[in-house]
């Protein structure tokens, strides 16, 4: 798996069962995976883009809010390796990949993990993105060239969603 790591992440290992699962795991008392800073919470995201150099703004404007921690994947089987490894927040899927399509990677990213959450970037309209993801779930449509604005507004929504203050 080549899972690139574009913020650094906590050196505290998790507590993990044997199938895998996180014991312990609460809020209140979070493993050091989902923790940085005297125990806050830092918000996991995947960016899947074979292309994040075009990306560059919206990247660092995901990358400048210190309670982020970004891992960027190339490809949707690098994907699905990393949600089933690292449990994100949120996964967000670029337009074109390699190997699979946006809405279909989406659709197996949530067989991998349930309590992900996406976003997609899309050339569709509101309407026709709704339409086309319909009973996916996905949090957000994103513009093909979002910028800092986006990554802003992203990072609010996605915490209003996991109710984390910040």
């Amino acid at each position: 798996m080549s899972v690139s790591r574009m913020v650094p992440r906590s050196p505290r290992p998790a507590h993990f069962t044997s199938t895998g699962t996180l014991r312990g795991f609460s809020l209140e008392n979070p493993p050091a995976l989902f923790t940085h800073r005297k125990g806050e919470i830092m918000l996991r995201i995947l960016l899947v883009s074979a292309r994040p150099e075009t990306l560059r703004a919206f990247i660092e404007g995901l990358a400048s809010d210190p309670d982020v921690r970004l891992e960027q994947a190339g490809t949707g089987k690098e994907s699905l390796d990393a949600v089933r490894n690292a449990f994100p927040h949120l996964a967000i899927v670029d337009s074109k990949l390699p190997d699979t399509e946006p809405l279909s990677l989406v659709s197996k990213l949530i067989e991998v993990n349930a309590m992900v959450n996406t976003a997609v970037l899309s050339p569709l309209s509101e309407d026709e993105f709704h339409e086309a993801s319909e009973g996916l779930g996905v949090l957000s449509a994103l513009p093909l060239m979002p910028g800092r604005r986006d990554a802003t507004e992203l990072l609010r929504r996605l915490r209003d969603v996991l109710g984390f203050v910040g």
